[in-house]
């Protein structure tokens, strides 16, 4: 397997929370029959976050493994969601 599928199949890692991140709202998640998975952080960290989409909409799941914990950020635009999860990984906003 060449390098970069051995990454993409990883995820990339998030990077440590910066002083000026913005903290974000996490609610239980609701349910939902179906929840695709668009883009995954590396799993071999313990908390893990997931850009999802269901119903016309997007957001951002986080894992905690060592708390067992799922939680969700608020349902919105795919757009708005996107822009969540890019900051996550920037370490801009937990």
């Amino acid at each position: 397997m060449p390098a970069g599928e051995l990454a993409e199949f990883h995820g990339p890692h998030v990077a440590p929370p910066t002083p000026e991140h913005v903290k974000l709202t996490w609610h239980q998640p609701p349910r939902a029959s179906r929840i695709r998975v668009i883009f995954h952080t590396c799993e071999c960290r313990e908390t893990t976050y997931e850009l999802c989409a269901t119903a016309g909409q997007s957001f951002v799941r986080r894992t905690d493994r060592t708390e067992q914990t799922v939680r969700e950020t608020p349902w919105t635009l795919t757009a708005i969601a996107r822009h969540v999860f890019e900051q996550i990984l920037r370490g801009k906003a937990r």
